[in-house]
């Protein structure tokens, strides 16, 4: 009926109308915007970025620079793991409703920059663990797609042989993927302090969501990782536009970046 509706609609003979103009229409962001110039031909050749202004917020310390050195291939490396990890989230999450997946399911889709900023800015020696959304991780830490989905599907060819599902994914360096709220910051504090105690050049990457950031197990983290001086990195992947100021301003004795 719709379709008949429409057809007579164009069918119908046409007469003067006083249409009023279409409006041209765009759409603006907030969103923090680079600069770069004099880029070269080559892939390999390393150029300037100029980041805008208000790419970072600082609580109690500087900002980083606002300049890096960088070439076309490595940012193409970076799209290219970005899209991956995207298309990967959506086949599962298509698996997902069609009920091939069971139980939990924590996709990261919309976080897939930050899994991949991270892998891209540390080396393979660093340590890395995270909470339950963790699947663009386990791919930048070297899992394959196919290695992925099959842990989904609780396949043996799966990451974890089918027996660890979305939340428990491990490799290489990489420590999860892990269910609890809050439970990998002290374990993560805990990788750091192996590091500093076998003398290590390397740290580590402990990541938590916004939903953990009150928890007592996180600040107490905190608290030992500055007291030992741990070679550790916390980031809280938030979901939502709170500031980092509000979250650190709970401990005088915290600093933090927020982007």
């Amino acid at each position: 009926m719709l379709f008949r509706a429409a057809w007579t609609r164009q069918a119908a003979p046409l007469r003067r109308q006083a249409f009023a103009p279409f409006a041209r229409r765009s759409v603006t962001t907030d969103a923090a915007s680079s600069h770069a110039e004099n880029i070269p031909q080559e892939d390999d050749k390393p150029f300037t970025v100029r980041l805008s202004d208000e790419s970072f917020e600082t609580y109690e310390i500087d900002p980083p620079p606002y300049t890096l050195e960088v070439t076309k291939k490595q940012l193409k490396q970076m799209y290219y793991d970005m899209v991956s990890t995207r298309r990967m989230e959506m086949a599962a999450d298509r698996l997902y409703k069609e009920k091939k997946i069971r139980g939990f399911c924590h996709l990261s889709t919309g976080q897939e920059a930050v899994a991949t900023g991270i892998e891209h800015a540390i080396t393979r020696d660093d340590k890395i663990i995270t909470a339950y959304r963790c699947h663009g991780f386990a791919y930048m830490r070297g899992a394959t797609v196919r290695s992925i989905i099959g842990e989904l599907l609780g396949r043996r060819e799966g990451i974890a042989y089918g027996k660890g599902g979305s939340m428990h994914m491990f490799a290489p360096n990489f420590y999860g993927g892990n269910g609890i709220v809050g439970a990998q910051v002290p374990v993560g504090a805990g990788l750091a302090f192996a590091q500093q105690y076998n003398e290590e050049p390397t740290t580590s990457i402990v990541l938590y969501g916004d939903g953990a950031s009150n928890q007592g197990q996180v600040f107490e983290a905190f608290n030992m990782a500055k007291l030992w001086n741990l070679p550790v990195l916390f980031g809280c992947e938030s979901k939502f536009s709170t500031s980092f100021q509000d979250m650190a301003a709970r401990d005088d004795g915290l600093t933090g970046l927020s982007f």
